[in-house]
């Protein structure tokens, strides 16, 4: 605190020396902070910023490292010093337009047509820095392993706030919105669209070398031929966010989605909603994740089937008490090519088996036409040593779909389907109920066996 106070001092008596040393420390923060909020995306070289004076406000040249173009990428800031050592950043910009990326073959071109960005920065972290960012009119444009992609959006804002966090590493809070989002790819061409998208973040005991090796992990992946990015990217992606952060807290809205997967594949969706929260704390992991989707159509789906897809689903699940090591060695497992399925059902049932361990669908709810459905799913150890799940289905308004179904022509092919379904059934309350249990032995319903697991015989 001594030094700074003394720094500045003597930026306020304009001893050179001393806002050299200063300035430099406003570069190092500055590359910190953007690198993380970025996500490793934007960093900072280590070589000496250019660095002007008029009055209190210092105008600061910082060369910019990952960018194929333009030549000598620099941004550009006005920052003025506080009396506690940190930086009130008055303006920061970017190249208008650039390319980020080793190469023509790998890179994103980027164009922005406007850019407000603010913030302040505390290079101690002794107090919260913060940077907030109002971007628009911003076009994207990748290639990478042959595949051309495209993104256009009307507005971007950005707010973030970074603090010290125990052990070396950082907390970030963030909130993000943006107007107006198209991407395009190619090969196969594809489409999505999103009027609206709103939400916030909340990364607590981050680790920024961490963080970026995982970017450099993804990165790597977007340029590889399909075929090897399938075979090596759950391992490069699971050892890179390995240790990652302590916890987690994202919450999602998306209104407005068009898309067109190709091949016939097309749809929207109203709104869409995601919340996960999760962490590692105690080398438990707990987690959980609620997902609410309105309003989903197909556009390749008759009319006369349109009625019958589901308009609104909401689904919980949970991961609770679950110990660290052992979860990430059953995922190292999993990823691993030509993995050993035995082996990776007694590494998943040891693991539920763990004293307090709990993985389940807690509940999933959809309409469709007149039909509610709810359910729920427990994966458990078995008793020979697989791992199972215990699964709960309802359904109310079944006598209703059926008569809908047989005054249908086109959808009288699903009538044997759905006299089997209540054949298995159990009457109860408004309507009907399937307990069926998988693993460790044939499959049942109700009770009733159903068949043997699969590569099993008694």
């Amino acid at each position: 605190m001594r030094k700074h106070l003394a720094l500045t001092l003597a930026l306020t008596l304009t001893a050179s020396s001393a806002w050299a040393q200063d300035t430099d420390s406003l570069r190092t923060g500055l590359s910190e902070m953007l690198s993380v909020l970025t996500l490793g995306a934007v960093s900072v070289p280590a070589s000496s910023p250019r660095v002007t004076q008029t009055g209190n406000d210092f105008h600061i040249q910082v060369p910019l490292s990952g960018f194929s173009a333009p030549p000598g990428a620099v941004a550009e800031a006005v920052a003025r010093p506080e009396a506690n050592g940190a930086w009130t950043i008055a303006a920061l910009s970017f190249p208008t337009e650039g390319a980020i990326g080793p190469g023509i073959d790998q890179s994103v071109s980027y164009t922005i047509g406007q850019q407000t960005i603010r913030g302040r920065l505390d290079p101690t972290l002794a107090t919260t820095s913060n940077l907030s960012a109002d971007l628009g009119t911003i076009t994207l444009q990748s290639v990478a392993g042959g595949r051309d992609n495209q993104q256009t959006l009307e507005r971007l804002t950005l707010d973030g706030n970074l603090s010290a966090a125990p052990g070396g590493r950082v907390d970030l809070l963030g909130r993000a919105s943006a107007a107006n989002w198209h991407a395009m790819a190619s090969d196969p061409a594809a489409y999505t669209s999103v009027r609206h998208l709103d939400g916030h973040f909340a990364l607590t005991g981050l680790d920024q070398a961490q963080a970026a090796r995982l970017l450099v992990a993804a990165r790597s992946l977007s340029s590889m031929p399909k075929a090897r990015a399938q075979h090596e990217g759950p391992r490069a992606l699971l050892e890179a966010a390995n240790g990652l952060l302590t916890h987690i807290d994202v919450d999602q809205t998306v209104d407005g989605v068009k898309f067109d997967l190709g091949h016939g594949s097309a749809g929207a969706l109203g709104r869409m909603k995601v919340h996960l929260k999760g962490g590692a704390e105690d080398h438990l992991v707990n987690a959980t994740a609620d997902i609410a989707a309105d309003e989903a159509s197909w556009a390749s789906v008759s009319s006369d089937m349109a009625g019958f897809m589901p308009h609104h689903v909401t689904a919980r699940s949970v991961l609770a008490g679950l110990p660290v090591g052992p979860l990430m060695a059953l995922l190292r497992a999993a990823a691993a090519p030509n993995a050993d399925q035995a082996a990776l059902q007694r590494q998943a049932a040891a693991l539920l088996n763990t004293p307090g361990a709990r993985a389940a669908i807690e509940s999933l709810n959809f309409d469709a036409g007149p039909v509610h459905v709810r359910g729920s799913a427990k994966f458990l150890p078995r008793p020979n040593g697989d791992a199972g799940a215990d699964i709960h289905i309802s359904a109310s308004g079944v006598d209703a779909l059926m008569a809908q179904v047989q005054g249908n022509a086109t959808l009288r092919g699903i009538i044997p389907f759905l006299f089997i379904a209540q054949g298995l059934a159990r009457p109860g309350g408004d309507g009907l109920s399937w307990d069926i249990a998988i693993g460790g032995g044939p499959l049942t319903i109700n009770g009733t066996a159903f068949g043997q697991p699969l590569g099993k015989t008694r």
